[in-house]
């Protein structure tokens, strides 16, 4: 797999930003932190907007070497949507657009524009004005400006914020179907965990400027749609799947469940409330407490959950699996 290679150090005002790092060109990683802690920091000496010490190499090449070797920002390919999202006021929707053309060096799909501004939802907003642009309006067009411009990467700098909850949830699958048909990576800044969860393939944590972990997202689970709006099926139960992830009878549909919100219970719950409910058997990992849970369709993923009665649990006895949330995902 293609990596993004990071070497590099440089002093910020209350400590020094160090990382040693490879990030995988693909999907969607996250860096995490509180805030001051170093992330927009790193994304910006990614970019070359920002001085630093050491390498960067994207893939086989070289970004920085020391003092030898530094490609400027303009050549490295990359977009960046700012947090402070910055649109040509004087400009509507189109033109902020088409824009990013004007310093493209790179010929575009011809069919990625209309398929990005429809994944986008932005047709009907492209005669207006960026005076008369909804936080979530903007974002989605500084997304789309990125995008067009074929970058080889993407940085998102605190992409949802100021958003409310119902704005970030149209807007992440969006952003996800988006990346997806533009075959376009992304590291994306934010502290919030609960987003991360729901947007990212992987998380990168930062610290005073230092990786303190890194941590894969959970296994992606596939469920089946059926002829009824908006509900597929899993194991022998029904998921309801939001408007954005909804296709036609019979096309797969992916999630993932929080794993910091799995329950499980040897009571069969019956009806409940809860988003996710199947029945699900554990296999110990090691005698240790995380497990990897098979579902009966055969799909399994792998839980940090502590499961009590391991020996009541290792006679065939039937487990359920419940959890409050749903993610769903591209694959």
């Amino acid at each position: 797999m293609t990596m993004l290679h990071l070497n590099i150090n440089a002093p910020r005002e209350s400590f020094e930003l160090r990382v040693q790092h490879d990030i995988p060109l693909s999907g969607i990683t996250a860096l995490v932190g509180r805030s001051a802690s170093g992330k927009s920091s790193l994304l910006r000496m990614i970019a070359g907007l920002d001085p630093c010490e050491g390498d960067i190499r994207f893939g086989s090449e070289v970004w920085q070497q020391g003092r030898k070797v530094m490609t400027p920002a303009h050549r490295r390919r990359i977009g960046f949507v700012f947090q402070d999202i910055r649109l040509f006021d004087h400009l509507n929707v189109t033109d902020n657009i088409q824009i990013s053309g004007r310093w493209q060096t790179q010929p575009v799909d011809p069919q990625i524009l209309p398929e990005i501004i429809d994944i986008l939802d932005l047709g009907p907003l492209m005669d207006r004005p960026a005076t008369r642009l909804s936080g979530g309006e903007r974002q989605r067009v500084a997304l789309a400006r990125a995008l067009v411009a074929a970058p080889r990467l993407l940085l998102l700098d605190e992409p949802l914020s100021g958003l409310d909850p119902q704005q970030k949830e149209r807007l992440i699958p969006r952003i996800q179907l988006a990346l997806k048909r533009a075959q376009c990576p992304a590291v994306f800044v934010s502290h919030d965990r609960a987003e991360v969860a729901r947007f990212a393939d992987r998380s990168i944590e930062i610290s005073h400027g230092i990786i303190t972990t890194t941590q894969d997202a959970p296994r992606s689970l596939r469920a089946k749609m059926t002829d009824r709006p908006n509900t597929a099926t899993f194991a022998g139960q029904e998921i309801y799947v939001p408007n954005e992830w909804a296709v036609k009878a019979g096309d797969d549909v992916f999630f993932r469940l929080p794993a910091q919100q799995l329950t499980l219970t040897t009571t069969d719950p019956g009806q409940t409330s809860a988003a996710f409910c199947a029945p699900v058997k554990p296999i110990e990992k090691n005698g240790a407490d995380t497990a990897k849970l098979v579902f009966e369709n055969g799909q399994a993923i792998e839980s940090d959950v502590v499961i009590t009665g391991r020996n009541f649990c290792a006679k065939g006895k039937q487990l359920w699996l419940v959890s409050p949330n749903v993610t769903f995902v591209t694959d």
